[in-house]
């Protein structure tokens, strides 16, 4: 179990260092997604979003959606 886990985590880890992890967010769904008064991403998804980046998920990058 510990060597499959080390071989996803692994792969996973090279793919980070490829290119960014780009995720699709629509900002009209409060309290979910939405765009703080001072244009910056809030909400539940931007924070699961930061929580990422802390986890060292790698780059992560917010896409805005229609």
């Amino acid at each position: 179990m510990r060597q499959l886990f080390l071989v996803l985590f692994l792969g996973y880890a090279t793919l980070a260092a490829a290119a960014p992890l780009r995720i699709g967010v629509e900002f009209a769904d409060r309290p979910i997604s939405f765009v703080d008064p001072a244009g910056k991403p809030a909400g539940f998804t931007a924070e699961l979003i930061a929580e990422m980046r802390r986890a060292g998920l790698g780059d992560v990058e917010i896409v805005t959606g229609p």
